[in-house]
């Protein structure tokens, strides 16, 4: 009896989420689950539909900017992709995830200088940042720098001795 008038109000307080107009920051509901879908066909359309909602809050446009610039990424449609990065960016000078999204872009574009200043400023806001230092890694390792691939591998490791990639990154 209590876990049934538990669930409705659980669904009581989601139902008013919903009807309230919150954003994800509060409530996860569509276009959001599209648009973290970089690779689905309706992901830019739903991420740009948070973008110019006037009820979509500051907070959430970075995060619905690096979503899009990744579904723009998996379009290959590199100067929109880039352009989304760096508003959200520009919203967001200390948001990780533009930096380590956009990181990873340039990495598979073979722009390692470019990619590498993107890890590096994510380090500097979180010397520890596993993305980023697995992006330096595999830089290093594809420019035959082993010996750096390797330091920033054994870097993940002390991090986190239980994340399995570390020890691959090290190969």
């Amino acid at each position: 009896m209590r876990r049934a008038i538990l669930l409705s109000l659980v669904g009581i307080a989601v139902g008013a989420g919903a009807a309230s107009g919150q954003t994800p920051s509060e409530y996860r509901q569509e276009p959001w689950t599209t648009c973290e879908k970089a690779g689905s066909e309706g992901a830019v359309a739903a991420c740009t539909s948070i973008i110019q909602n006037p009820k979509t809050k500051a907070v959430d446009l970075v995060p619905a900017h690096v979503l899009r610039g990744r579904a723009f990424s998996v379009k290959r449609q590199t100067d929109n992709a880039l352009r989304d990065f760096g508003e959200a960016l520009r919203l967001n000078p200390r948001y990780l995830m533009a930096y380590e999204s956009r990181g990873r872009f340039l990495l598979n574009l073979g722009q390692y200088d470019r990619a590498l200043q993107d890890f590096d400023l994510a380090l500097e806001i979180r010397p520890n940042f596993i993305p980023a230092l697995m992006g330096r890694s595999e830089i290093f390792w594809r420019q035959g720098d082993f010996a750096r691939g390797l330091r920033e591998a054994d870097a993940i490791v002390k991090v986190d001795p239980r994340y399995a990639p570390g020890y691959s990154a090290r190969c």
